[in-house]
């Protein structure tokens, strides 16, 4: 009798742990499968993915960069998306420095039902965003150093004044010498 009630029990067990639990999911589908943008330092930049809900659910996506929180801007970053149905995002970009920034786009899809076993679906984009110097970055670093030290800049601006002063004045010399 314990031979049968300790198979009877394993049955159960069994039978329990490899039925079919309902979980739902929400699939995606995005393209292009990775972004790459180019710009120059502090020039906003763009580019553009395509979500789609290919499950027969309904699904709340959630776009999000993994790094650079606060340089990347998926917009929308929230949606809803019908069975079938899909959406674009624009995501922006601004960096101020220059360089190469590598990180993921994060696609998360999950269903609206209630059911207390709902699985997650996600994919992660590589993004890579490539910054480059504009080329009169130096120029432009010129400025902002005459802006930030006005004393200096009053300075060279009369040395170079009385520079200009005794060019003249010697040039207008060196003429009457001439002549004379």
């Amino acid at each position: 009798m314990t031979n049968f009630k300790s198979t009877f029990f394993g049955l159960i067990l069994a039978s329990c742990l490899l039925s079919p639990v309902a979980v739902k999911a929400v699939g995606l589908q995005v393209t292009p499968s990775e972004i790459n943008i180019q710009s120059q330092s502090g020039q906003p930049a763009s580019a553009e993915i395509l979500v789609k809900n290919p499950s027969p659910e309904v699904g709340l996506f959630e776009v999000y960069p993994d790094d650079f929180e606060n340089m990347i801007f998926p917009s929308p970053a929230s949606f809803l998306l019908e069975s079938g149905e899909s959406r674009s995002v624009l995501v922006k970009t601004q960096f101020r420095e220059a360089g190469i920034f590598k990180t993921n786009l994060s696609v998360v899809s999950k269903p609206l039902s209630d059911s207390s076993l709902n699985a997650l679906g996600g994919l992660k984009i590589p993004i890579s965003i490539e910054i480059k110097k504009p080329a009169n970055q130096n120029l432009a670093s010129l400025f902002s150093w005459f802006g930030q030290n006005e004393k200096e800049l009053v300075g060279l601006l009369a040395f170079v004044g009385i520079l200009l002063f005794l060019f003249i004045v010697f040039r207008s010399l060196f003429k009457k010498n001439q002549l004379s």
